[in-house]
């Protein structure tokens, strides 16, 4: 997994919080720019996925 707070599970109420007492400023644009690679693969999957689009398929 990744050694930034931001970017692995959180756990606790309300469906996990992020370790705040781990959290420096310096930490969010590279959880960010992780992020938002880890989208754009996902919706790569999505877009070369030969199956027919359903919605259990799609979102």
């Amino acid at each position: 997994m990744t050694q930034n707070p931001l970017l692995r599970e959180w756990t606790g109420p309300y469906g996990g919080t992020p370790p705040w007492d781990q959290v420096r400023p310096d930490l969010f644009k590279p959880a960010y720019l992780t992020a938002i690679e880890w989208q754009r693969a996902e919706i790569g999957a999505i877009a070369a996925n030969p199956e027919a689009p359903t919605f259990a398929n799609t979102i």
